[in-house]
């Protein structure tokens, strides 16, 4: 997974000029007439991405929603994408056409049986206009690197979680940082400065400044879900309770609150928060993996089991109570129920990201 460059520094707006290759090939298309973007209407945000109109040979326009994926698409990303395409078709809003670095065949086969349109730089596609034309494009290999980016590191997506949920935390001393973080003095101050050459944190002066963006916020999920959780993972366990509610009662009681030294994330967290979505399993982050916490609770490994165990790393982990119970932090409610193997979940976290996370 490569860090990106989401502002080009030297030629402003990087949006245009990323996806110019995909509009070149949609021009090729022997069915299609024009492409072109539509203005902003008044009461849109001018940081949108305004709709895509393709116009086919009969002169008719279909219009798109553009999502650009500039890392690889992993497991959450592709469960983001799906799961904001259902809740659209059941809508008005228009459909989506992801734009994409590569799109492998398993990858291009869920996107079509999912009726999502998608174009990548190797010529992998679905694109579909209205009943009349179509076109399907899969298996065409990557063409070979010419350059290899840099790869994100943990340290990184652990202080873009830290700016997501704490954006004054961005001009913070780095003796502050750190902890909150969960990196070295050193490693905050560097990794700040790789954020301002990146382009996800400007600085005027003396100042920095950050705001979320999808980049940025494409980054944080496929970054949470390639580098950062596995990292984390402890293992899967199951309590001695049948019922995993009666697991959530005891939890504040066995393992304390002075200082907070659990987490409760993905699935249960959210259900505490909207009331709308539980699932299957009950990820949970504990202060140094918790081994203490591990006896407490009478905790038994299993790899089948509902309980997942990860790693706090930093205080910025701990978030708010609910109802006795300390959550995490939204941000990474959200890229854990994106993470998660059941459907249920993905369409959660689109409801998630609309009620709690709206930027």
């Amino acid at each position: 997974m490569e860090m990106l460059r989401f502002v080009d520094m030297e030629e402003g707006s990087a949006f245009p000029n990323r996806i110019e290759p995909f509009l070149a090939q949609l021009r090729g298309l022997p069915f299609v007439e024009s492409v072109r973007f539509e203005s902003h209407p008044p009461q849109e945000p001018q940081n949108a991405n305004p709709p895509l109109t393709i116009t086919d040979r009969a002169n008719r326009p279909h219009q798109f929603e553009v999502q650009l994926r500039a890392s690889y698409l992993d497991r959450a990303s592709v469960n983001a994408v799906v799961a904001n395409a259902r809740l659209l078709q059941r809508g008005t809003s228009l459909p989506i056409l992801v734009m994409a670095r590569y799109v492998p065949r398993p990858t291009g086969e869920q996107f079509v049986e999912a009726g999502i349109n998608f174009l990548d730089r190797a010529g992998n596609m679905h694109l579909a206009l209205g009943t009349n034309y179509e076109r399907t494009v899969l298996g065409r290999l990557e063409p070979n690197k010419t350059q290899e980016h840099r790869r994100v590191t943990a340290a990184e997506i652990q202080m873009l979680f830290l700016f997501a949920s704490q954006p004054e935390s961005v001009w913070w001393p780095v003796r502050d940082l750190a902890p909150r973080a969960g990196v070295s003095k050193s490693k905050a101050a560097e990794v700040r400065n790789e954020l301002v050459q990146a382009g996800v944190v400007r600085r005027d002066r003396r100042d920095y400044q950050f705001q979320m963006s999808a980049a940025t916020e494409e980054l944080l999920v496929t970054g949470y879900s390639q580098v950062l959780r596995p990292k984390l993972m402890v293992g899967r366990f199951r309590s001695p309770e049948r019922d995993i509610s009666d697991f959530l009662t005891k939890l504040p009681t066995a393992v304390g609150e002075s200082p907070p030294s659990y987490a409760v994330t993905g699935g249960p967290a959210a259900e505490l928060l909207q009331h709308f979505y539980r699932g299957p399993e009950f990820p949970l982050f504990l202060r140094d993996g918790g081994p203490t916490i591990q006896r407490q609770l009478r905790l038994l490994p299993d790899r089948q089991g509902p309980i997942v165990l990860m790693r706090a790393f930093g205080e910025v982990v701990f978030g708010e109570e609910v109802s006795s119970i300390r959550l995490a932090r939204r941000w990474l409610i959200y890229a854990e129920l994106l993470n998660a193997e059941d459907p249920r979940a993905h369409e959660a976290a689109v409801e998630f990201r609309r009620e709690f996370l709206a930027t």
